[in-house]
């Protein structure tokens, strides 16, 4: 049996209620692999490697904390050498619910560059 929610005008299974979320956060981005300044790179990137996750700057200058990192894609970052310093370009999408982001894709520092600047070309 199912019913329909007044909220959202969408028929839902029985058992089912929707969610309000009171995030900001975009549902997605590009953003860097930064270092966290409280600990020495070394042992953030042990950490990183550890837990799966790191911070990143995203272009619209938000500073996440702890991006959920797939397996397999934690080889694939690039990390900065300094506090000053940028690391490679990661693509991430927020889990709305949860208001938490993971990374789903990263880019060659080098190839992200070159593309950037071919396609913002005057």
């Amino acid at each position: 049996m199912s019913t329909t929610s007044k909220n959202i005008g969408v028929v839902l299974s029985e058992g089912v209620e929707p969610v309000e979320t009171t995030y900001t956060r975009p549902t997605a981005g590009i953003g860097y692999v930064v270092l966290n300044p409280e600990m020495s790179r070394d042992d953030y990137v042990k950490r990183c490697f550890r837990l799966n996750a790191v911070n990143i700057l995203t272009e619209n200058g938000e500073y996440i904390v702890d991006c959920i990192v797939p397996k397999g894609l934690i080889n694939k970052l690039e990390f900065p050498l300094s506090l000053r310093e940028r690391g490679g370009a990661i693509l991430w999408l927020n889990l709305p619910i949860k208001n938490k982001a993971i990374i789903v894709n990263a880019y060659n520092k080098r190839d992200y560059n070159s593309a950037y600047k071919a396609y913002h070309k005057t």
